[in-house]
């Protein structure tokens, strides 16, 4: 059954992803690319996780296949249940794709404006130092005044 291939491949790969996490081997692992990113241990699954996991389980509970056997499928058994399985992969692949560029876009923009803020203040650091710097180079420039008092 279904719950029983996803449940062994749950035992099989999780302890694998922890180990290499913990022992800091992802990036010398077989597996690892670029866009391998192992979340922090103790982190808790965000919303995206979840209702992608969601989503990518209805799909393959739906059609009976993950995505690598689907693409096998499309040429050895073409058939039109294959076919709308194949592009609802297509779509949901083009989705992430679109919100990652409009993310990546946001980020971009949000580090700019963070970029112009952080060289802003350091240019008013700066004058606020020079300013201090004359200050005390008029004080020590200029005479001491005392003032004495008599009874």
């Amino acid at each position: 059954s279904l719950a029983f291939v996803m449940g062994s491949a749950l035992v099989i790969t999780f302890p694998y992803f922890q180990a290499l996490q913990r022992f800091g081997l992802q990036e010398k692992s077989l597996l690892h690319a670029s866009c391998l990113d192992l979340p922090p241990l103790g982190k808790k699954p965000d919303l995206t996780l979840v209702v992608g996991a969601i989503l990518f389980g209805v799909g393959w509970g739906t059609c009976g296949l993950c995505p690598g056997p689907l693409w096998v499928n499309v040429g050895a058994t073409p058939s039109w249940e294959i076919l709308v399985a194949l592009v609802g992969l297509i779509m949901g692949i083009g989705t992430w794709e679109a919100r990652q560029k409009l993310l990546n876009s946001k980020i971009m923009a949000t580090a700019v404006e963070v970029a112009d803020v952080i060289v802003v203040s350091s240019m008013e650091d700066g004058k606020a130092q020079q300013n201090e710097a004359r200050k005390e180079t008029q004080r020590a420039s200029s005479p001491a005044v005392t003032v004495s008092t008599t009874d």
